[in-house]
């Protein structure tokens, strides 16, 4: 099944708020801030708007399934990250004490299913070293549903990722910048099985990106809820916006 959403590459920003504890948006690294980054990625397909708490403090707010925040500046420290239904804090989906590292950047997932309470947060560390004429790309598996995928283009002639599995990412690929037509696909010994879904993504020369697949990958079980999609952002720029 191939979605209607095919252009994705929408790093929809969600906003940021600053607060006492020195939490505010940042679009670039400056190499003499040691200040964490931070983003948070909302790709449970069943769970509602949500908000993000830093020690209490609000930081997101109204947060929507395929939204991917703009990083946060966050002095490193180890910090009670707790996400609740917008709106309703007394609506806890996930607490816990998070430890960020100095001049470390992360992306954290909302997934997995709130209906069957395996609602997950998970904390990924990025890479945001890019190649002026090519273009870096990581793939997260985020679809509560789905098998271990196979990522391929030109129908499994080119296998760019092979067996990953829910909850984890890829390597960074390195690629030639341009557009391309990628095939999620039931992981196979001979990365051939039928795909399940297919997207356009178009990739930039100078530029890192983080793509997370999430949603249902069978949507008819779950037919009033998000089918299975990809989101993607630009985590940087070879000009380090």
């Amino acid at each position: 099944m191939t979605p209607d959403r095919r252009d994705v590459l929408r790093g929809i920003a969600a906003a940021g708020t600053a607060s006492v504890l020195g939490v505010g948006t940042a679009s670039a690294h400056d190499d003499d801030d040691e200040d964490a980054l931070v983003r948070v990625v909302h790709a449970s397909p069943d769970a509602p708007n949500v908000d993000v708490y830093v020690d209490g403090q609000r930081v997101l707010s109204d947060v929507g399934f395929g939204t991917i925040s703009d990083y946060l500046a966050v002095a490193p420290d180890e910090y009670e990250v707790t996400i609740t239904a917008a709106g309703d804090d007394d609506a806890v989906v996930f607490e816990a004490d998070v430890e960020f590292d100095e001049d470390d950047e992360y992306t954290i997932v909302a997934t997995g299913e709130l209906a069957e309470d395996e609602f997950e947060v998970l904390i990924f560390e990025d890479d945001r070293s890019v190649r002026r004429n090519r273009a870096r790309v990581r793939v997260i598996h985020a679809s509560p549903d789905a098998p271990n995928v196979d990522v391929t283009v030109g129908d499994g002639d080119i296998v760019l990722v092979e067996d990953l599995e829910f909850g984890e990412e890829s390597d960074y690929l390195t690629v030639r910048p341009g557009e391309y037509e990628i095939e999620v696909r039931p992981a196979s010994s001979e990365n051939n099985n039928p795909f399940d879904a297919e997207f356009d993504l178009r990739l930039r020369a100078g530029r890192t990106y983080t793509v997370v697949a999430t949603g249902f990958f069978a949507p008819d079980d779950a037919a009033e809820y998000e089918v299975f999609d990809l989101f993607a952002a630009v985590d940087i720029r070879a000009d380090g916006h």
